[in-house]
């Protein structure tokens, strides 16, 4: 796995990990005043080495993390191994585990076809942001489903039957958890059980699906640490 730093002339660098079938670019990253660390390929496997060697190649410590849904396993376990290395966590639409059963049939329709199943997945994604999916379809669901490849995706649902997302408390960093109020992907009723004995905080988005970051001032929230 590698990264991307894209340096924009500000004193903090973010950490963007997006989701199983998506890419960094889904997220409205421009009014971050924020340098950004992007993956260059799909995320679907343990970035947690790949990223702390990148970090420390770059002199870079104490970034803000921001991982959704896959990415925000991924955040997790690199929050877990590298705590010293983080500031602020943010983990947005992320769940404690997926059900082995459902991500086992998801596999089975990939290998059968997997445009249909992508598309049937952004839609569900999108629930509750008809807006926003309209958006996604015209500027993003092609370049997605090309870049994805059918080994990608089922790696990537492998490594989330691996790492579930077991409690832990974190002593160091400041943690927001984020979720939407009628995600079908991670309910609020399947949030990570994770806190932090600093600033811990959890919003819930109303009206919004998966991608709650999309019906929010993206800015502030991160501006609340």
């Amino acid at each position: 796995m590698y990264f991307d730093y894209l340096y924009r002339g500000f004193k903090k660098a973010l950490v963007v990990l997006p989701g199983w079938g998506f890419d960094y670019r889904i997220f409205p990253l421009d009014p971050l005043e924020y340098n950004l660390i992007v993956p260059t390929a799909p995320l679907y496997q343990d970035i947690c080495q790949d990223l702390a060697s990148f970090l420390e190649n770059n002199k870079l410590c104490e970034v803000d993390i921001l991982g959704w849904s896959l990415g925000g396993v991924s955040a997790y376990l690199f929050a877990k191994r590298y705590e010293e290395l983080i500031k602020n966590l943010v983990l947005i639409s992320s769940r404690d585990s997926y059900p082995k059963e459902q991500l086992s049939v998801l596999m089975e329709q990939i290998v059968e076809d997997k445009e249909r199943t992508l598309k049937k997945f952004y839609l569900s994604s999108f629930y509750a942001q008809t807006a926003d999916y309209r958006i996604f379809r015209r500027d993003h669901m092609q370049r997605l489903m090309d870049a994805w490849s059918k080994e990608s995706l089922i790696k990537g649902l492998n490594f989330l039957l691996q790492f579930p997302m077991t409690p832990y408390s974190f002593t160091k960093l400041n943690l927001l958890i984020v979720h939407g109020e009628y995600d079908k992907i991670a309910p609020v009723s399947s949030m990570a059980p994770v806190i932090s004995d600093r600033k811990f905080k959890r919003l819930i988005v109303d009206s919004s699906g998966h991608l709650p970051f999309l019906r929010i001032n993206f800015n502030e929230v991160l501006d609340s640490f």
